[in-house]
């Protein structure tokens, strides 16, 4: 049976973090093809985080800013 306790003493995001990196530069280190590779899929991923971002960072500046400062103009009759 898994216990919430046993389960936390299983999550080293720590040592995770380093041995994934370790992961990456084994894979990146065995020929110039998989350089370029990881090089490639980490470019594509920050690319994607950045454009999310810049996307979330519009919706929360538009959430926050009105659209037109001051008064509305007055209606025609």
């Amino acid at each position: 049976m898994v216990t919430a306790t046993g389960l936390i003493a299983q999550v080293n995001p720590i040592g995770d973090v380093l041995d994934a990196v370790t992961y990456f530069v084994d894979a990146a280190t065995v020929d110039p093809l998989s350089a370029i590779l990881v090089a490639l899929g980490n470019l594509f991923f920050a690319a994607t985080f950045l454009f999310f971002g810049y996307l979330v960072l519009g919706s929360l500046v538009d959430l926050l800013i009105p659209e037109s400062p001051g008064r509305a103009p007055p209606r025609r009759e």
